[in-house]
């Protein structure tokens, strides 16, 4: 993925070309004024997901599914607010900006929004529930992290599950999960949770 309006695949053996993809990219003026106010995706990996790639390139106003063979433009779906791509369960891939979105990969409605939380509203909402750094998904909760608590909300229908406050300044930051540890690295850090709530600060 270039972020100059292409993507390519090369053959992981010996390099050979096996196919270049366009994608719909915004003009010069709306790629300035993205830089500039930092209004655009984040860098984000290319997600395989069945016989597509999701991409969400940095020069595109769009979420884009391509065919994995071809570099064919299978659906996309408008960025809006979104910055970063969380990952994909079996049915949806799930994007975060300043709300968390769920847009369906399969099927003829790909592309479609299946729902779309707003992690600020309600009583505990303002700027400290806004996401801040990169989420994490299990098979059964998205953990998006915020300037005020780790936020566990369910990847079917995007309710909330819990709502954890850090127990460190700063608050925030991208957020690694392993089989038996979150790691959380921000600024002032990195904080690593393990079993039983026990953690250790770097």
């Amino acid at each position: 993925l270039t972020n100059m309006g292409f993507i390519a695949a090369v053959d992981g053996e010996d390099g050979a070309l096996l196919w270049i993809g366009e994608y719909p990219r915004l003009d010069a003026r709306g790629r300035r004024e993205a830089v500039r106010t930092e209004n655009r995706w984040q860098a984000n990996p290319i997600l395989p997901v069945h016989e597509d790639l999701v991409i969400a390139p940095q020069d595109s106003p769009y979420l884009i599914g391509v065919e994995k063979t071809t570099g064919d433009i299978t659906w996309q779906a408008p960025r809006e607010n979104g910055s970063t791509l969380i990952g994909a369960d079996g049915r949806a891939c799930f994007v975060a900006g300043s709300e968390v979105t769920a847009f369906t990969h399969t099927g003829e409605e790909r592309g479609r929004i299946l729902w779309r939380r707003d992690i600020g509203a309600g009583p505990s909402g303002g700027a400290s529930s806004h996401p801040l750094g990169r989420a994490a998904l299990t098979w059964d909760a998205i953990l998006l992290p915020t300037r005020g608590a780790v936020v566990t909300m369910s990847p079917s229908d995007g309710k909330l599950i819990s709502r954890t406050l850090w127990d460190f300044a700063g608050g925030g930051g991208n957020l690694l999960l392993t089989s038996s540890l979150l790691a959380v690295t921000n600024p002032e850090g990195i904080l690593v949770y393990g079993d039983r709530a026990r953690e250790r600060a770097w």
